[in-house]
């Protein structure tokens, strides 16, 4: 009976590990729509943040109203565009928070455009771009922190 009993724990713990050694540490995967004056900001900054988190990115570069075609439409999660949001777009959900501006053109600003109901992964991506430890990132790509 004995041998019956550790025979079986031997089963039930090794079906234990087994699985656990199966699942898989899926990353999340964040789609941003960006205008061209922000692409290449946008590269920089998604490959610095996948050093920090397992997380894959997809970017579409389009015109702003496409950005918020696929914004609306939850085929990306946040968009980069380069102008402020009209009554009726901010009506529909969306929030816009001045994000960079070009160096040689202070007063062409880039904007993060989200839903409301912004997932995790993409808010937590939106506040690391937000962030002054970016700056130097944003310097590189032409860029300077809104407000700076």
């Amino acid at each position: 009976m004995k041998k019956v009993l550790i025979a079986t724990l031997v089963l039930i713990f090794s079906a234990l590990l087994l699985t656990s050694c199966g699942a898989k540490n899926e990353s999340a995967t964040i789609t941003i729509a960006v205008v061209s004056s922000a692409e290449r900001a946008a590269g920089m900054l998604t490959e610095a943040y996948k050093v920090k988190e397992n997380v894959k990115f997809s970017t579409e570069i389009t015109d702003a109203e496409q950005a918020l075609d696929s914004l609306k439409s939850g085929k990306a999660d946040f968009a980069l565009i380069d102008r402020v949001l009209t009554d009726e777009e901010k009506a529909s959900g969306l929030t816009e928070t001045a994000f960079a501006s070009l160096k040689d053109a202070p007063n062409s600003m880039i904007y993060i455009i989200a839903p409301q109901d912004i997932g995790e992964s993409a808010a937590g991506f939106r506040d690391y771009i937000l962030s002054s430890s970016v700056s130097d990132i944003l310097a590189s790509a032409g860029l300077v922190t809104a407000g700076a």
